[in-house]
């Protein structure tokens, strides 16, 4: 054994070149799996301990206005284990500097301090102090966004009244950890906000005295095992009030956005490091095998003396487990880095009193393990064809590789119009077909890697221009305090800069369809609508139906209904009225589930009187008269809400697309170290067994650019023939990556452009023409004369 360890490390030092290449691979995926493995611990251990500090409800009811006594008998359902009534308000804040409007939610906390249900976490400050009434406490990332502190005055406007408070404290709330302004995409601490104040002063402010117009609640065990159904109950006991949403915390929208992003970074850690290990795992067969050929009649001999062939095979899994461990460590260190980066990175997005990186040695262990099994397997399987012979055969040497045509041959009117150097390139790959095909799939792999990662910027901008050029036409869309008659639309449709305005209603209800339920709402819009157009999944324009409901199509798939099928329709509100309607298209939306109908038609069915929930802009392009005419808007009384597209446009932009450019570059690089490590390891070993060749064309006149130029060639046909079907794959996990992700908030689509297939095919030859930079210079220095020296 002492004899074999002191070749083992010699082999080891003799081949750090090609180890290295394979220790490259198995280190990105020790990498992936720990890095993103222990950032989704990082968030899942932050967002428990913050959903325990602040007592996280486990589901929401929101209402119209109930008297708190009625409300709390009705809450005393089987399933229900406690419950808060409060008071949510939507709130403008005045005095600000900056074009935009800024807005809030104003929510309502005890006047005392005590443990409720979804609390506050104090980052600075105090408590109301109970002896003044202008007292409030801010969102502690508003506050920072606007240099607000203890001590410090705003200005609120709830229900047409304005109110000047007094900023006590600062806090964090666990069921805001990502925060999004109504109709926005992502959030914006600068100009929207949380304002809690205490419960008294706020039902002063906007009118409800003992009422309440929200419920948040925690269910017993057995109701957690049957939420829908408890919800279910809950919602008709309290349908008088005017049951506007109930949802369980799987659906409360900061919850889907946090646990969607840790759900991805699952998926992400389990199947990069699969590709990465079976890539690695391939090119360690590819490896051993030439290794175990090499030293045969080696083999053979200690066979013969004696030498058990569990010996043996330990000292050749050893120096797969050498290279295993190597990537083990190599990758530990650089996954700890890309979560600590990571979990860092989060912090801008997700408001958390504490989020900060760990060391799980769990987690290493697992990885360390993972990659040391699949070294020594990838050892195990090299090297089994010469441990099946016997001794005696294998002190032999191995009988010359066999030759033959290969397929491409027997196409004889092809073959000889093929340059010499080409057909040279063919026979090469067509004699090493497991060489070969490893080298397909690592191209196949590190192309669906790279058309995913450039994908995603595909995806941003055509869900983007689908939801905004195509379906939400208008420049600015108003959101007013109560419903008002048409006569609105003509007033804001005569002030200076608005080109046209169309108005329209929400009518908040809920959709029945045999034994299915989903709260929702119906848009009416207009027949001749041009700032709202629904369209479907193809982009084609969908007119609105006379009678009938155009929905989108996973609210339908929900649902469970189809074109033609009929669904109640019931308001949660007012009148309480319900409807048939017949589902007369299913059409796409990108953000939200919206269900559009003929305005006059809704109205009719619903007994109303015409009444005007939402107003859409279109401006003209003067930013002077378009500044004027927001300043216009938000003096209003009457709205409640001045949306800006382009300023939500650019919000996601900048959100997220840096962010996408981050992982875009990274996931580039890792399908780079997938090519540069198999092109590398191929390559050498194509080298080495080939010295004697590459010598002869030197002797007869190549030039050492000739000779790698046919190496080169080589790995471009291999890298060229498995980019075809890694372009496909690359799209197949776009498609399974947007159905997987789809959720209440948002969905995504999958089509990528044609250039960044383009782009991804390029990525791939420019990483095989770095390899190969590496692969002419063991070529140029190739002694071809020693090679071509007699032997004795």
């Amino acid at each position: 054994m002492t004899v074999l360890n002191r070749k083992l490390r010699r082999q080891v030092r003799e081949s750090r070149g090609l180890l290295a290449s394979i220790v490259l691979i198995l280190s990105i995926g020790v990498a992936c799996l720990v890095g993103m493995l222990a950032t989704w611990r990082n968030l899942d251990r932050a967002l428990d301990d913050y959903y325990a500090r602040c007592r996280m409800a486990d589901f929401w009811v929101d209402l119209d206005r109930a008297p708190v006594p009625d409300l709390r008998e009705a809450c005393a359902v089987d399933g229900v284990a406690e419950v808060r009534d409060r008071l949510q308000f939507p709130v403008t804040v005045e005095g600000l500097d900056g074009e935009r409007q800024v807005e809030g939610l104003a929510l309502s906390l005890p006047a005392a301090p005590h443990p409720v249900l979804c609390g506050v976490q104090l980052v600075r400050g105090h408590w109301f102090d109970g002896e003044s009434r202008d007292e409030v406490i801010v969102s502690d990332k508003f506050a920072e966004a606007r240099g607000l502190g203890p001590g410090d005055e705003v200005d609120l406007v709830l229900d047409g009244r304005q109110e000047r408070f007094r900023v006590v404290g600062t806090a964090l709330s666990a069921e805001h950890v990502y925060l999004l302004p109504p109709g926005d995409l992502a959030p914006d601490p600068r100009h929207y906000g949380l304002f809690f104040l205490p419960r008294q002063r706020l039902a002063e402010l906007i009118d409800r005295e003992g009422a309440a117009n929200s419920i948040v609640g925690r269910f017993t065990p057995e109701g957690a095992r049957e939420p829908e159904a408890v919800l279910d109950d809950l919602a008709r006991r309290l349908d008088d009030f005017g049951v506007f949403a109930a949802y369980p915390r799987a659906d409360q929208p900061s919850h889907v956005a946090i646990s969607s992003e840790m759900k991805q970074l699952r998926s992400f850690a389990v199947w990069l490091s699969t590709i990465f290990f079976s890539v690695a795992v391939l090119v360690l067969v590819v490896l051993m095998s030439r290794t175990v050929q090499r030293e045969r009649t080696l083999i053979g001999t200690l066979l013969a003396l004696g030498t058990p062939r569990r010996t043996l095979a330990l000292h050749y899994v050893g120096l797969g487990l050498v290279v295993g461990l190597a990537g083990a460590a190599v990758g530990c260190v650089l996954g700890q880095w890309i979560s600590s980066a990571v979990t860092t990175m989060y912090r801008g997005f997700f408001e958390f009193p504490a989020l900060d990186p760990r060391l799980y040695p769990d987690l290493l262990a697992l990885a360390t393990a993972c990659a040391a099994g699949c070294a020594g397997l990838g050892a195990l399987v090299g090297m089994r064809a010469v441990f099946r012979l016997r001794p005696a055969e294998a002190m032999r040497p191995a009988p010359p590789e066999r030759g033959g045509r290969v397929w491409l041959e027997r196409v004889a009117w092809l073959w000889a119009r093929l340059p010499a150097r080409s057909r040279m390139v063919l026979r090469n790959l067509g004699r090493h077909p497991m060489r070969t095909s490893v080298g397909v799939l690592a191209s196949a792999l590190a192309c669906a890697i790279v058309v995913l990662a450039l994908g995603w910027v595909d995806v941003l901008d055509d869900m983007l221009a689908f939801q905004f050029d195509k379906v939400q036409r208008a420049d600015v869309s108003l959101t007013l305090a109560d419903e008002r008659d048409r006569a609105a639309v003509d007033e804001l449709r005569r002030l200076p800069g608005v080109l046209h305005a169309e108005g329209s209603s929400a009518v908040a209800c809920v959709f029945e369809h045999g034994a299915r339920r989903r709260r929702g709402a119906v848009q009416g819009i207009h027949r001749d609508a041009e700032l709202t157009v629904p369209h479907d999944a193809a982009g084609a324009r969908v007119p609105v139906p006379a009678t009938g409901l155009l929905m989108t199509e996973r609210l339908a798939a929900q649902l469970g209904v189809g074109e033609g099928d009929v669904l109640t329709v019931r308001e949660v509100a007012g009148e309480r009225r319900q409807v048939e309607a017949r589902i007369a298209r299913v059409v796409q939306t990108y953000i939200g589930m919206a269900v559009y109908a003929d305005f006059d038609w809704l109205e009719r069915a619903l007994g109303r009187t015409g009444t005007v929930a939402q107003v859409d802009l279109a401006t003209g392009r003067d930013p002077a008269e378009r500044r004027a005419l927001l300043a216009e808007l938000r003096r209003r009384p009457g709205v409640q809400a001045v949306q800006e597209t382009s300023f939500v446009q650019r919000r996601v932009e900048e959100e997220f697309l840096d962010l996408m450019y981050v992982f875009l570059g990274v996931y580039v690089l890792f399908a780079g170290a997938i090519l540069l490590g198999t092109v590398l390891t191929v390559s050498w070993i194509a080298v080495a067994e080939r010295q004697r060749e590459i010598a002869t064309l030197r002797a007869i006149g190549w030039r050492a650019r000739e000779v790698a130029r046919s190496f080169l060639l080589e790995s471009l046909a291999v890298t060229l023939a498995g980019a075809v079907p890694g372009l496909l794959l690359g799209q197949g996990l776009m498609d399974l990556m947007a159905r997987s992700f789809q959720n209440d908030l948002f969905s995504m689509p999958s089509r990528i452009a044609g250039a960044t297939f383009v782009h991804a095919l390029g990525l791939a030859v420019l990483f095989v023409l770095v390899a190969h930079a590496l692969v002419g210079r063991s070529i140029r220095r190739l002694s071809w004369v020693a090679e071509l020296g007699a032997k004795e």
